[in-house]
């Protein structure tokens, strides 16, 4: 998880959004109004809501192009939950959230620097629910 997130307001400019996001070296930015946050605006919406559409983005704003509502995830939750829940919902970032305080975000990125840590024995014991210290079965 990545817990300095860069945020935004619905009245940003769509320029002053992507270069808020480019020179904080992210991919996406929490919108926030009145203290709440109330969605997520990607670099797949600037592609797909501006430059594909030939929209201006310094006369666009980030409430123009916002994914809402907020899809988020507690930190109670485990990171299966998480997974599920960005596939389900075919998102690549999921901030968490308590008590309406943005905690940090979790990316498909994570997911997958996660995964390229651990050897392929340790993957498929932990798909089978069983701990990495266990052995595998020798089957000839």
């Amino acid at each position: 998880m990545t817990i300095d997130v860069p945020l935004t307001t619905p009245n940003t400019p769509v320029s002053d959004a992507a270069r808020l996001m480019t020179a904080a070296g992210r991919d996406s930015l929490v919108v926030f109004d009145l203290g709440k946050a109330v969605g997520i605006v990607t670099e797949r919406d600037f592609i797909t809501k501006v430059v594909a559409e030939g929209r201006d983005p310094f006369r666009v704003h980030v409430r123009d192009i916002v994914s809402a509502p907020l899809i988020s995830i507690s930190p109670e939750r485990s990171a299966a939950e998480a997974a599920a829940l960005m596939l389900e919902k075919k998102i690549r970032q999921l901030p968490v959230m308590k008590d309406d305080r943005l905690i940090g975000m979790i990316t498909m990125e994570d997911f997958a620097r996660h995964v390229s840590k651990k050897g392929v024995r340790d993957q498929i014991l932990e798909s089978m629910g069983r701990d990495a210290e266990l052995t595998l079965p020798v089957t000839a």
